[in-house]
């Protein structure tokens, strides 16, 4: 852990100026970068974090590059070196997504569930093996849960639907739904997903969303024209998980953890915050693996998000 790269991200779509931010001990002196096996940059470290631009060239709609990090110390020693694959863009791309569902929502324990998913095709990204993973977790003691797996078979229209059935346990408290598949272009790759954290009975109605909203981050630029909660990352997670938020005008912010008996853990901020983007880490070191939930208030706004810790 020489030097952490908290931009770019594996699997993330750029314009062609991608954003790097590094935070390095003070043993490393200086950094290059590799774009596809060409340089493209080399610098010197001072001040921890460093940020910059890598400026690329996109060849057609969309180029796919394996960026290679290699970090030095004061005599020129290799310390680190870590390779990134994301996709440059020049207009905004649209990916393919999973939609997941349950009926009924949320399931009621000792019966069955339906799970539903849904896809469409997107050019030119393929979906490797056309294949798709999902799972049924009841979250008691040991119990693995269920993994399946099926294949897509497009239909006229390019898009596909499936259904499975999975029975929920008689004493479950909380389940989750997931599912899951790999998007790529040329050495590009991404795991698109969707999961549904449902709580069984009346237990959570304190914490309760009272705001629901999609999932998809605002990537707009300029201020976003409501409150809003993302979901934390990474998720599942070990140890820590960012979560990020944004806000349309100043105003004081509460951000909350609470476990899966809606039993407060944290508070992680209450403050007066600015317009715009704003994030916190959850040093959850200390704390048993499971679901969580994080709510944030501000003003009259109250949104609530869950999040998986693995241990």
């Amino acid at each position: 852990n020489t030097a952490i790269i908290t931009s770019p991200r594996n699997g993330h779509i750029y314009t062609s100026r991608v954003p790097i931010e590094i935070y390095f001990e003070p043993t490393v002196k200086s950094f290059k970068v590799k774009a596809n096996g060409v340089e493209q940059m080399e610098q010197i470290l001072t001040a921890s974090p460093k940020e910059t631009r890598l400026n690329l060239t996109i060849s057609g709609d969309l180029t796919d590059y394996e960026l290679t990090f290699d970090f030095f110390d004061g005599g020129f020693q290799l310390l680190k070196s870590e390779t990134i694959t994301i996709l440059c863009a020049k207009e905004n791309v649209k990916i393919p997504s999973l939609d997941l569902s349950v009926v009924p929502n949320p399931p009621a324990a000792g019966k069955t569930a339906t799970v539903t998913l849904r896809t469409t095709e997107q050019p030119p990204f393929t979906i490797e093996n056309n294949r798709v993973d999902y799972v049924f977790h009841p979250h008691l003691g040991f119990d693995p849960g269920v993994a399946r797996w099926t294949t897509i078979n497009w239909n006229a229209g390019r898009s596909w639907l499936f259904t499975s059935n999975f029975s929920i346990p008689g004493n479950a408290l909380v389940v989750t739904f997931g599912a899951g598949y790999t998007i790529r272009y040329g050495k590009f790759s991404k795991r698109i997903y969707d999961q549904e954290i449902l709580p069984l009975g009346t237990w959570a109605d304190a914490i309760a969303d009272l705001n629901p909203i999609s999932q998809v981050e605002n990537t707009s630029p300029g201020l976003p024209d409501q409150c809003l909660l993302m979901q934390n990352y990474p998720n599942p997670f070990n140890n820590a998980a960012t979560l990020s938020f944004s806000l349309p005008s100043p105003a004081p912010v509460t951000l909350d953890v609470f476990n899966i008996r809606g039993e407060h853990v944290v508070r992680l901020l209450q403050e007066l915050r600015p317009a715009g983007s704003g994030s916190v880490v959850w040093d959850a070191t200390q704390s048993p693996g499971g679901i969580y939930f994080y709510r944030l208030v501000s003003g009259t706004h109250t949104q609530v998000r869950s999040m998986l810790l693995l241990r």
